[in-house]
């Protein structure tokens, strides 16, 4: 069984971000002025570059001065051109990222914002738009 598993953990490794690089989207970049929340993990306030991966794995990369995460995203259309933001909603415990908007009409909500749009509990919640710059 451990045989099993480093095996799946060395083919994980060598053909996962294969994958996820066969689409990327050139990143944009975006100052935060505030520190923020993607999934688990909590970011300092700083400079983001922001691309999504296409693909089998649906990602969203969100690398800044303490590191890269990833998080998995759903895509959303709008019915007209959008600009490129980020969306932070601002809660008692700090602000989360909900929503990304690379370019186009296409823009990626992390699923902790899906949840909550889908039981309406972040309707009174306030919400911070910061412009990302082009490439």
């Amino acid at each position: 069984m451990k045989t099993y598993i480093r095996a799946l953990a060395v083919v994980g490794a060598l053909v996962l971000p294969g994958i996820a690089a066969a689409g990327d989207t050139e990143p944009v970049k975006a100052f935060v002025p505030f520190a923020f929340t993607v999934g688990d993990t909590t970011l300092p306030a700083g400079t983001y570059s922001v691309s999504r991966h296409f693909g089998a794995l649906d990602l969203l990369d969100v690398s800044g001065p303490s590191g890269r995460v990833f998080s998995f995203v759903g895509r959303v259309e709008a019915a007209g051109r959008t600009d490129m933001r980020l969306t932070f909603t601002r809660e008692a415990n700090g602000y989360t990222l909900s929503e990304a908007w690379l370019s186009g009409r296409t823009g990626y909500v992390l699923p902790e914002a899906r949840k909550a749009r889908e039981i309406g509990s972040r309707d009174t919640a306030a919400t911070v738009t910061i412009a990302l710059n082009g490439r």
